[in-house]
């Protein structure tokens, strides 16, 4: 085949090269040809090519109909199948510890004292654990050994909250014994009975907290794991009357939130499922010690203001972890509502006693427009909703007090209600919340302005001296400045619709 030099340069083809006259031009271009794509004389029609295409595309793996499916798909269905099962078998497995260990907590085993079974309990965890290291490092099975690790978080939890009964049952602050349900009474000796066993908790605790949040949340481990111990010993801490209950919680939900809202968005490892399951092992403790309290225990009002408020903060954390327009949001938000509810109503019980008026109903109003107002603010998908929602009851409440019972306080409150609705319009650009603080701010004023003209003695000349000088400098006002005041109050009115 020859060279293709030729092509270079017409005039040096002309000068080194003697032309034969019996190679056709044609047969230059079928050498180039066969020279660039490699293909000889019996090259494939078009036909031809793409019938072979179309074979190639329905079997990758060859030309031919001859051609065998791969062992390997068989292989990998396989796998899949086993790995199927893997997963249910883990999740089953997973289930029965949990039983186990709600059973043990209940009392569920009886053989020896209690002491002796919560050594039976402590030792589970710690199997639990060992169990998380041989799958790691032994069978190289990371899956299964964040089960096990997962489980000895669980199972820590179990251990403090049964640790704390035993505390309690030999020491009370500022509380009383109550009467347990036979499977949930836990006692000890003695205070002093129990070092070995306080010692015996934190020696298995803290190290399966550690190497567990390491798995779960490398770069968070540290932090997670203060957090969890901090969580956990508040359940040792014997006191059940409502208002420490109160305080207890407040700190078991404060500290974590405010690792979640400054670690969440730069720390990706919290948002992956680990992670979550991380954050919520932070919240158990507060969970049980908020149900003991509730379940054993008889509530009261500010506990249940507590709970509420509590209640409120981890909806809206766990919302800032979920898509603005997701459903799931939205249910969230709502459920926030409720709690919104629970919040005024329970502020207004405690309220209401402390003063000599009587505005429940306006205290209702507020609490509860406050906190629907703010989840408008963070809310894309029921903003609007939540903000007539928040206006609706304000006014409403305000007005029923200020129109059954009247009284100077709930005054204010009605006119400073208005508004407070008045200026939120006027923000969001909406008639309706504008028109409703109107007409709050105007029932107010005007329910007192006739309390007030009721009073009146028209035949007292200093009566009269006071409205004939009011008067006066009223039209001074609306002389000098009514064309100003208009323009800013029509300026002030205009809103887009």
């Amino acid at each position: 085949m020859r060279s293709l030099d030729y092509l270079k340069n017409d005039n040096e083809f002309e000068d080194t090269q003697t032309p034969n006259p019996r190679i056709n031009e044609n047969d230059y271009i079928d050498d180039i040809d066969n020279e660039n794509y490699g293909v000889d004389e019996n090259y494939v029609e078009d036909e031809d090519y793409d019938e072979a295409f179309n074979t190639y595309s329905n079997n990758p793996l060859g030309t031919g109909n001859n051609i065998k499916e791969p062992e390997s798909k068989g292989i990998m269905e396989t796998i899949k199948k086993f790995a199927t099962f893997s997963s249910i078998l883990r999740i089953s497995g997973a289930l029965i510890v949990i039983a186990s260990m709600i059973t043990f907590l209940f009392k569920g085993w009886t053989d020896g004292d209690d002491v002796e079974r919560y050594y039976m309990l402590l030792t589970q965890t710690f199997s639990l654990a060992l169990g998380g290291f041989a799958l790691s490092y032994i069978l190289k099975e990371n899956k299964g050994a964040r089960v096990f690790f997962g489980l000895g978080l669980l199972s820590v939890i179990v251990n403090m909250t049964i640790l704390g009964a035993l505390i309690f049952s030999t020491t009370q602050w500022g509380s009383n014994l109550a009467t347990y349900a036979s499977f949930a009474t836990w006692k000890a000796v003695d205070f002093g009975s129990l070092g070995l066993v306080i010692a015996a908790s934190l020696a298995i605790m803290l190290p399966v907290a550690i190497f567990s949040f390491m798995i779960f949340a490398r770069n968070s481990a540290k932090s997670l794991t203060l957090l969890f111990v901090i969580s956990n010993v508040l359940l040792l801490i014997p006191v059940r009357e409502s208002i420490y209950v109160g305080i207890i919680a407040v700190i078991g939900a404060l500290l974590p939130i405010i690792f979640i809202r400054k670690n969440i968005i730069k720390d990706t490892s919290l948002r992956t499922a680990e992670g979550y399951f991380a954050i919520t092992t932070l919240f158990l403790p507060l969970l049980i010690i908020a149900g003991r309290s509730v379940w054993i225990y008889q509530i009261d009002t500010f506990l249940q203001l507590i709970l509420s408020v509590i209640g409120f903060a981890l909806l809206h954390v766990t919302m800032t972890a979920t898509e603005e327009q997701s459903f799931g949001r939205s249910i969230l938000e709502w459920i926030s509502v409720i709690l919104s509810a629970s919040i005024a109503i329970t502020s207004a019980e405690l309220i209401n006693p402390l003063v000599a008026a009587h505005i429940g109903l306006p205290i209702v109003g507020i609490v509860f427009a406050g906190f629907t107002f703010f989840l408008a603010k963070s809310s894309s998908i029921n903003k609007i909703n939540f903000s007539m929602i928040a206006g609706i009851v304000l006014a409403t409440c305000n007005m029923i007090q200020i129109f059954s019972t009247g009284g100077f306080l709930s005054t204010i409150l009605c006119v400073s209600s208005g508004i407070a609705l008045v200026y939120i319009g006027l923000k969001m650009r909406n008639k309706i919340l504008l028109t409703l603080g109107s007409i709050t701010a105007i029932s107010g004023l005007g329910h007192q302005i006739i309390d007030f003209v009721r009073l009146i003695d028209l035949s007292d000349w200093t009566t009269l001296a006071i409205i004939g000088v009011s008067a006066i400098v009223i039209a001074s006002v609306l002389e000098r400045h009514g064309a100003v005041i208009k323009l800013k109050l029509t300026k002030l009115l205009q809103i887009k619709k």
